[in-house]
């Protein structure tokens, strides 16, 4: 598998070892310690990686109320 880059010493929520995440086309491809790759890398220090965040829901303005 070919990654795009890799994020080292990640900590992951629940999870006490940090890992390396390995990116590629721009979704999560792999995670695993010490990941070995020629892809760039960015040292995380043990700082939290989540997937992102979506919101689902909507407010509507004074014409939505009644």
């Amino acid at each position: 598998m070919s990654l795009d880059r890799i994020f080292r010493k990640a900590r992951i929520p629940g999870e006490q070892e940090r890992v390396d995440i390995g990116i590629s086309a721009g979704r999560f491809a792999a995670i695993g310690v010490d990941l070995g790759s020629d892809a760039p890398s960015e040292d995380l220090g043990g700082r939290v990686v989540v997937p992102g965040f979506v919101e689902t829901h909507a407010l509507h303005g004074p014409e939505g109320a009644q």
